[in-house]
Order: C-alpha cells, then structure tokens, then sequence
C-alpha cells in the first residue's frame, strides 16, 4: 500500500478502530471499509482490463455514466437513448463502446443485472410478483417470460418454512 497513501491511512484507521474497540467501533470500521472497498475498486478500474466486462466498462469516460444508472434503478425502463444520453454520447457510439467494453449490448446488460438482482430477492424470500415489481416489470406474467427466456425455467420462490426454492407457476 506503499503506492497509495489513502488505502494506507485507512487501514492505520481501520486497525486503531479495531484495536480500540469502542463504542460505535463496528459502525466506523463498517464506513471505513466501504471507502478502503471503493478506493481498490477505483484501482482496479485505473488498470483498465483489456477484457470486457464490468471493470472495463467502468474505466470508460463515459459508458461508467451510464453504467452506474443502471445500477442505481434497475427498474427504470432503460432504452438505448435514455442509457446514451447518461453517457453523454451518441447512440450508435455507445452502442458499438458499450459492446466492445462490457461484452453484451446494454439491454442484454440491463436484463442479465435485473435477473441477477431478481434471483437475490427471490432467494431472500419475496415473491415472485415482488421480486418482478423491484426490478421493472409490471406483471408476474411478463417476468416470468423474461426469467423463462433468461434462464430456461421458470423463477423460484422461497418456501417459507424451510427456504427450499418452490417453482412458480
């Protein structure tokens, strides 16, 4: 951490929180450790990947805009003109960036982290109207043709009692 004097100073921080175990201690350690998790984040994206993904798509000037806005509101009905202008670009340039970068399209990107964000809800006990409400669907019915499609099944609800995944028809 020698080259990065902020990761440095908060793991000094972090240690002396831990080692004084005071009152609020895990609250501090708790905040600390997001900034110490975002500053090694901001590094690797730095280091721009030359594979695409996540990281490299982050490292863009301009696809992060957008990237981010998904992140923030899943359930946001995103289209490639609202995702460019996040971006600030043109629609066939963050198309073609968007792709090379990330490996998808963004709509494909957009789905794959609605479903992913779906399955954690379902998981964690919602259900399946709920779970497809959070992440922009309207009705049951259509998500569940996207979760058909994406996933080749149908989505699965948490039993209540013993947290066995239950298929939803």
């Amino acid at each position: 951490m020698g080259d990065c004097p902020d990761l440095a100073a908060l793991a000094q921080v972090m240690t002396a929180e831990a080692q004084a175990n005071r009152c609020g201690s895990h609250l501090a350690m708790a905040r600390l450790f997001e900034a110490t998790l975002v500053l090694v984040l901001r590094r690797a994206i730095d280091a721009s990947p030359p594979e695409p993904g996540l990281l490299s798509g982050l490292s863009h000037p301009r696809l992060h805009r957008a990237l981010v806005a998904i992140h923030a509101a899943p359930a946001r009905p995103w289209t490639i003109e609202l995702l460019s202008a996040e971006a600030g670009m043109s629609r066939s340039r963050f198309m073609a960036d968007f792709t090379d970068r990330i490996g998808t399209s963004p709509l494909a990107y957009v789905t794959q982290w609605r479903m992913g964000l779906a399955h954690v809800a379902l998981n964690q006990g919602a259900s399946v109207r709920d779970a497809a409400r959070s992440v922009g669907y309207e009705t049951a019915a259509g998500f569940r043709r996207a979760w058909l499609r994406h996933f080749g099944a149908l989505p699965l609800a948490a039993a209540p009692a013993d947290h066995t995944a239950q298929p939803f028809t």
